[in-house]
């Protein structure tokens, strides 16, 4: 029975550590795709860019220009308009002009509003504005001018987003494009997924046998009651595998996103969808990595702190393991017999656990408050936000190793006299 266990323990070991590179392997080209894609979501080439703006606002403009249309029902009307503020734009003219001139009089004499008097320049501009009115529709319904007048419209757009606005980089966002054969950014995000999609699929069938593993090695060792040196070796090897693996793996995932904002300019609709407005996804390693870079001392204290806590302690620990099992030498110094031990209350790996479940649901809370302001800002903008964060496989292996390395401690406490 004994062999039996010793066996399948042995099995569940390396197979566990095949699972876990082959686990780490699809998680990195997990994320490689998902980087890529939320590179291309990001809202500053969607609602904070300028391009798509144009592009939106030209597509109104070629649409009014294009169906705008003189007919019997509102040529009177129009001509009734255009008459009213050229008789308005005439009065200007006449009142500036007289100031003008009486400025310019000779011994007191306004010889030029005389002129004008005389001559019944105004009074005849006047009279011409209907004619100017029908001219001015007729002009503007040609087709070949509504071309002209659009383009007019476009060319004085583009002139002001040039002159507003800095241009947009898109030298990340055409490789990523090219990178994956895509002819434009809507091609590539849907292979983009269908990549993540798959990669997944084959994460959770992984880890779903990665788990079982696990879980058979820890009923044998909470059943076990007599335990050989190398059955130990064989526990602490998977538990240095699960908090490698642990380690590697994002954490988790704090992802917001506006996934449909939409709104009505000049009767017609504009919409923006699956806008990334903040994504992280970092690992413990890579957020150990980000401190230290930050070049602050206090960012780069606490880096420290996780570092020595949940990263060195723990592997200390493993090792001191070995050594206590197959030294009894080193089972005198009481350095060793607390890393054994003791050092389970003060690694603070436990601790770090709760920690990022805490965060995880701080920040979620946090998201979807702030988001949910965002959708009532106005009632004539309709916006339906996303909060995506969520835990990752990470979290779950770390979590693994923190409570079998707890129960390989207390189970080698139990039978370390029969060692």
């Amino acid at each position: 029975m004994k062999l039996f266990r010793f066996v399948l323990l042995f099995l569940s070991m390396l197979f566990i550590g095949y699972l876990a590179v082959q686990i780490y392997n699809q998680e990195r080209t997990k994320n490689v795709y998902k980087s890529d894609l939320v590179e291309l979501s990001n809202v500053k080439y969607g609602l904070f860019n300028v391009d798509q703006w144009k592009d939106k606002i030209s597509d109104i403009v070629s649409a009014k220009v294009a169906s705008f249309k003189i007919d019997t029902d509102n040529r009177a009307a129009l001509e009734k308009k255009i008459s009213v503020f050229l008789t308005k734009v005439v009065d200007e003219l006449e009142q500036d002009a007289r100031k003008n001139n009486a400025k310019q009089s000779i011994l007191g004499f306004d010889y030029k509003n005389f002129v004008a008097d005389v001559s019944g320049v105004y009074e005849q501009l006047h009279k011409n504005i209907p004619k100017i009115s029908r001219q001015m529709l007729e002009y503007v319904d040609k087709k070949e001018n509504k071309e002209k007048i659009k383009q007019y419209i476009l060319n004085q757009l583009d002139d002001y987003a040039a002159k507003t606005f800095a241009k947009m980089d898109y030298s990340i966002y055409n490789q990523i494009i090219t990178k994956y054969g895509a002819k434009d950014a809507s091609e590539c995000v849907i292979k983009l997924q269908n990549r993540i999609d798959k990669a997944r699929q084959k994460i959770i069938v992984l880890s779903a046998v990665f788990f079982s593993l696990v879980l058979i090695s820890f009923m044998i060792l909470l059943w076990q009651k007599t335990f050989s040196k190398w059955m130990y070796v064989q526990y602490v090897t998977i538990a240095f595998v699960l908090l490698l693996l642990g380690l590697l793996l994002p954490m988790i995932d704090i992802d917001a996103r506006i996934s449909s904002l939409s709104f009505n300019l000049l009767g017609q609709p504009i919409q923006f969808s699956n806008q990334i407005l903040y994504f992280k996804s970092k690992s413990i390693l890579e957020v150990v990595s980000l401190m230290f870079s930050q070049g602050d001392f206090k960012v780069m204290a606490v880096g420290l702190l996780i570092l020595i806590f949940s990263v060195l302690f723990p592997i200390i620990k493993l090792i001191t393991i070995v050594l206590y099992i197959f030294n009894k030498k080193v089972r005198k110094h009481n350095l060793v017999d607390y890393f054994v031990f003791k050092i389970g209350k003060w690694s603070m790996a436990d601790v770090m656990v709760i920690a990022i479940f805490m965060a995880y649901i701080g920040f979620t809370s946090i998201i979807s408050s702030q988001l949910d302001q965002l959708g009532h800002i106005s009632k004539s903008l309709e916006v339906i936000t996303s909060n995506q964060s969520e835990l990752q496989l990470g979290f779950y292996i770390f979590t693994s190793f923190v409570v079998f390395s707890l129960f390989i401690s207390f189970k080698l406490k139990q039978n370390i006299k029969n060692i």
